[in-house]
This record gives C-alpha cells, sequence and structure tokens, in this order.
C-alpha cells in the first residue's frame, strides 16, 4: 500500500474513531478489490449496518478463479482475521493480516444466477461489532456475481 494510501487509511480510522462511539474499538474494512476489478471501499458508519454489498456484472463458470485483496484497519493494532463464505474448501481457512489476498475457486456448486461471495473480517479481540457467538464479526464485503455452467457442461446436460 502506498504511504498516501496508508495515511488516507489511518486519518479516516482517526475521523472515524471521533465520529462514532464505537469507531475507537472495533476493526473495519477498509476496501476489498476482486481481481476483476470490482472495489468495495466505503462502508457505513451507522453501528446497525455491518457491510456492504455490490453487485457486479461479471458471469463467471465453475473453474474460474477470483481473487480478494483486503485492507482492515483496527484502531487498538489488533490482528485481523478474513474468510470467506462460501468457502470452496470444507474447513473454511481464515487468513491473518491487515493487507492480503484470498483467493475462491468458483464451482459448480456456485452455479446460480445470483451468487454472494461474503468477505468476512474480525479482530483479534474478544468482542465484534456483530456479536454472534463464536461466529461474531466486525465487518463483511460482500460481492455479488452470477455463475453459470459452462457451455460445454449446459449442452451435456440437455
Amino acid at each position: 500500500m502506498s504511504v498516501s494510501r496508508q495515511y488516507a487509511a489511518r486519518e479516516v480510522t482517526v475521523y472515524m474513531s471521533s465520529q462514532d462511539p464505537t469507531g475507537d474499538y472495533f476493526a473495519r474494512i477498509d476496501s476489498v478489490t476482486d481481481s476483476l476489478g470490482n472495489c468495495i471501499d466505503s462502508f457505513p458508519p451507522d453501528p446497525m449496518e455491518h457491510g456492504v454489498s455490490l453487485r457486479t456484472a461479471a458471469v463467471l463458470h465453475p473453474g474460474d478463479t477470483i481473487s480478494f485483496r483486503c485492507r482492515g484497519t483496527d484502531p487498538q493494532s489488533r490482528d485481523l482475521t478474513w474468510w470467506v463464505l462460501p468457502a470452496s474448501d470444507t474447513d473454511n481457512p481464515h487468513y491473518t493480516g491487515r493487507d492480503l489476498d484470498i483467493v475462491w475457486h468458483v464451482s459448480s456448486a456456485d452455479v446460480a444466477a445470483r451468487r454472494d461471495v461474503h468477505i468476512y473480517m474480525k479482530s483479534s479481540g474478544p468482542y465484534h461489532w456483530v456479536n454472534a457467538g463464536t461466529d461474531g464479526f466486525d465487518y463483511c464485503a460482500t460481492f455479488i456475481y452470477t455463475v453459470l455452467p459452462r457451455e460445454d457442461s449446459a449442452c451435456a446436460t440437455s
């Protein structure tokens, strides 16, 4: 991340902390950008909102791979953990860092007119923006895709 982007992210954190009573405690996503160029980089300061959705125009197919560049901030400098749902692996791996890439492998199980892909993030702290017991999280970015079967597999099933 460039120095100017790091400074801007830090300034946003300071501003959010001063405008929102929860802003100095909970981690937040700064941005998530997919490998197709779709970007979510604006999140509501409203504590009742825990994420943002972006409907993309992308049509994907089983076998495609999409990577997500994830950037987050924690006002207390705690570790950030990220994961993606639907998980392409049965064990749903988690990733740690403030600036990292997560890869989603599109499978035949993802075929749908609307396939939501959720990128979740939480700090290593004991409390989270959304408290769902052991599944609590701080923010979520959702990308909405269309996933269609490959033409050769569509012909084989008709």
